[in-house]
């Protein structure tokens, strides 16, 4: 599959994604080209700016400038039709994650997986898709939940988004930065605030707490005032979780 950087002043063109596309995706290129280029416009439009509702002063992800900077932002897609099943998607995934070990090791290399949907034959004759974004919504979902136990113990974070995801943000719990119009997974390497994500499982604590050699109590509280975790909901509500592991 291809792999396309965003770069931070320069647009992708639709000849640029056109020349990369496998053959048996040209009858679909339409689609392909055009959520490639919504997805690059969002990256720079939101991920990259500041927002009243994020809680803090900053671009609504704090590294995306500085990662477009350096050129370390790709994006590819994920097609998927009426028959796709989740374990299509998770091997696929699989297969990404340890590529990205094998090429990314700084800290602010992401990849963009956008879901593209591209109906099968038989319902491109008869018909598309009734909800396509629902449909690859719940795939996104999915496949997420059930793929971050193996990210995780490679020190690697895969995010979900789509249309109505309701995880909320860091600094603002009415904040849903992951809602976003089209169906997309995010894959980098794990950060210090990831622990708001991951709190809720005792595995997933140990992983983070190994990552980042927090080894005590002084150095756990560090880190949490340091990025603002401290008076987090959802770290607050785990806390006694994490601190056993200490």
């Amino acid at each position: 599959m291809p792999f396309f950087t965003i770069q931070p002043s320069v647009g992708l063109s639709r000849s640029e994604i056109q020349s990369q596309l496998p053959r048996e995706h040209i009858p679909c290129q339409g689609e392909i080209i055009h959520s490639l280029l919504e997805v690059e416009r969002w990256v720079k439009s939101y991920l990259a700016r500041p927002h009243p509702e994020v809680g803090r002063k900053g671009s609504v992800c704090p590294y995306i400038p500085a990662a477009l900077q350096r050129q370390s932002v790709s994006m590819t897609y994920l097609t998927y039709d009426e028959g796709t099943t989740d374990e299509e998607i998770e091997q696929t995934l699989l297969s990404y994650k340890d590529v990205f070990l094998e090429q990314n090791h700084h800290v602010l290399n992401s990849w963009l997986v956008v879901f593209v949907s591209v109906p099968s034959q038989g319902a491109l004759k008869k018909h598309r898709l009734e909800d396509p974004v629902l449909m690859a919504s719940g795939l996104v979902e999915r496949v997420q939940r059930a793929l971050k136990p193996s990210y995780i113990a490679e020190k690697l974070m895969i995010g979900q988004f789509y249309p109505g995801c309701s995880v909320a943000g860091i600094h603002n719990t009415d904040f849903k930065p992951f809602a976003t119009q089209y169906p997309l997974i995010g894959i980098r390497h794990m950060m210090p605030q990831d622990l708001v994500f991951i709190s809720e499982r005792i595995d997933y604590i140990q992983m983070y707490l190994d990552a980042f050699g927090i080894a005590d109590q002084q150095q756990l509280q560090s880190t949490m005032e340091h990025y603002g975790l401290n008076e987090n909901e959802r770290v607050k509500e785990h806390m006694e979780s994490i601190q056993s592991y200490i």
